[in-house]
């Protein structure tokens, strides 16, 4: 089949798969215009999986020809992406998925989406997220139930789940996200994909609907790390100066990819005691315990670390992500509540009941954690953990069973993403293997403040000796007749 107008053949998972392989394309005398084109016919193809909140193909067709006809701009002429619908883009409503914001054009483009034009890339489309971005399902009211490629009856997670589901079913090499509590990590997990919650601040939010204005960070998502690199390279602020003296940290993993047999010599490996491998479903155990392998095959020396009062994590995570947002979106819900969906509406409600003790408390304890993190960063340079404890739940699923036992999906969504949310530390969910049902399952990897592209390097050698990332969804889940 082929992409209406372009002639090119768009069973591009090949083509389309990667910022690579879109590249190579364009240098092999394809056309942004038919790569355009073909991503507008796969979002077509797709379209079951609610993915997008909106498609405006005549915009992006017509950046597109004229790219055509100019010099190259940057790293991404040319390439299509897609952009999570809390993004601003001049000219289009900025509505995060939601009806109580209102339907006018945005001014002037987001920082980061300013930096992704003028790299050259072309939005294609704005995807599909959970209300406001205060959800883990993307289950949205106004948009549809974001639907997983691996299996459509399953949630794409959120909030960021469109953009997972654009970039998971081939229609994209690479997207935007957000996240605030784990929005671009567990798409990525649940979805086979690569995502990175940066630095708090390495990656400007204006232009960006808040959610919770001291958690808020912009990130990318692709098929693999280099795809996350190269978004990374375009959107980051450039790394302030150190002070005078300051010790440079020595890189993750070696420029020249260390010895052959031991790519990962010298990485000092954390694993958090009790907290990192507990409680687990079987297949997310079986994942972790394969990459932590992988770590220590080639050179990595690994150890049980320990943090204090991990258990008050969560709750720590939710004050902050209730009262900051319900102060955020007060007007909108004193005035219109009914444009609000109701799982969302509720929990502006119930931020609002917050106190000012209760905050605080959870905002020294966040001063806690990460001083107690700080020492940590002493004796290992990452961390590793599930990015979460289970595999993509059912759409509607609300408990999920480990071990037997019944588990709220809300709260044990958060269970490893709290401590780089709570601590401003960059984080990478990363394939790492499938359950016995064949569904992926994701790692998260945390580094220290300002070692983002480290991390990304350190991901990207992961995916050199590991081949998870390569899968794609089964075309059967991908073809509309398997939608439930």
């Amino acid at each position: 089949m082929t992409a209406p107008g372009t002639g090119l053949d768009h069973g591009l998972a090949a083509g389309l798969d990667t910022v690579a392989q879109a590249r190579a394309l364009l240098e092999a005398g394809a056309t942004s215009t038919e790569l355009v084109g073909a991503a507008l016919a796969r979002a077509t193809e797709v379209e079951h999986l609610a993915a997008f909140a909106s498609v405006d193909g005549e915009r992006a067709l017509a950046r597109a020809a004229r790219l055509d006809g100019a010099a190259p701009l940057g790293p991404l002429h040319g390439v299509p992406i897609v952009l999570k619908d809390n993004v601003a883009q001049a000219g289009l409503a900025n509505r995060a998925g939601s009806r109580v914001l209102p339907d006018v054009p945005a001014p002037a483009d987001a920082t980061v989406t300013a930096r992704l034009e003028a790299a050259g890339a072309v939005v294609v489309g704005r995807t599909n997220m959970h209300e406001l971005a205060w959800g883990g399902t993307t289950d949205n009211p106004h948009l549809g139930t974001c639907r997983n490629p691996w299996d459509p009856a399953r949630v794409a997670a959120g909030s960021s789940g469109g953009t997972a589901a654009a970039v998971a079913a081939g229609v994209v090499p690479v997207g935007i996200g957000t996240d605030t509590g784990g929005s671009v990590r567990l798409p990525s997990a649940v979805t086979n994909l690569t995502g990175l919650r940066p630095t708090l601040g390495a990656i400007p939010t204006d232009g960006v609907v808040p959610l919770a204005w001291t958690l808020d960070t912009v990130g990318p998502m692709g098929r693999s790390a280099a795809d996350c690199l190269a978004l990374w390279d375009v959107i980051a602020d450039a790394p302030a100066g150190r002070p005078s003296g300051a010790q440079v940290p020595v890189p993750l993993v070696p420029a020249d990819g260390g010895p052959a047999d031991a790519p990962f010599a010298g990485l000092r490996v954390g694993v958090l005691t009790d907290h990192a491998l507990r409680d687990l479903q079987p297949g997310v155990e079986l994942a972790v315990l394969g990459l932590l392998g992988s770590l220590l095959h080639g050179g990595a020396v690994v150890e049980e670390v320990a943090l204090p009062d991990l258990e008050l994590m969560v709750d720590a995570l939710v004050v902050v992500d209730a009262a900051e947002p319900s102060a955020v979106h007060a007007r909108s819900v004193r005035d219109h509540p009914e444009l609000i969906g109701a799982d969302v509406l509720a929990q502006l409600l119930a931020g609002a009941e917050l106190g000012a003790v209760e905050y605080l408390q959870a905002q020294r304890f966040r001063t806690h954690l990460g001083a107690h993190l700080e020492r940590l960063w002493s004796r290992v340079d990452v961390l590793v953990s599930p990015t979460l404890p289970f595999t993509a739940p059912l759409v509607g699923e609300r408990l999920v069973t480990i071990n037997g036992v019944e588990v709220d999906n809300l709260r044990a969504n958060m269970r490893f993403t709290s401590l780089p949310s709570l601590t401003g530390c960059p984080a990478v969910s990363l394939p790492a293997g499938f359950d016995e049902a064949g569904l992926p399952v994701g790692a998260q990897l945390v580094a220290a403040p300002g070692r983002d592209r480290d991390l990304l390097l350190l991901a990207a050698r992961v995916q050199e000796v590991t081949d998870h990332h390569r899968r794609r969804p089964p075309s059967s889940a991908s073809s509309a007749s398997s939608a439930g």
